[in-house]
């Protein structure tokens, strides 16, 4: 069981750590939509704040995760030791 909850906060900290980074980057941006006689067109701009909120709040959300089954595995280690 102990292995098992090691495993899983790794991989919380690795996959939390990319989808962070992807979710910041895909709401980070703003576009806007500039229409002008016969063109349409996109602009991308890129919200610092929002990217920064969005990634700092899922990196803190992801490290309180696996730290809480990286602690869990390490009481189960000891006690299963004694």
């Amino acid at each position: 069981m102990a292995k098992l909850l090691k495993a899983l906060g790794i991989i919380t900290l690795i996959l939390g750590i990319i989808g962070s980074i992807v979710l910041a980057i895909h709401f980070g941006t703003a576009e806007k939509m500039v229409a002008t006689y016969n063109t349409i067109s996109y602009k991308t701009k890129f919200e610092i704040v929002t990217f920064l909120g969005i990634l700092l709040g899922g990196l803190l959300s992801t490290a309180v995760l696996s730290c809480l089954l990286l602690g869990e595995s390490k009481i189960l280690e000891c006690l299963q030791n004694k």
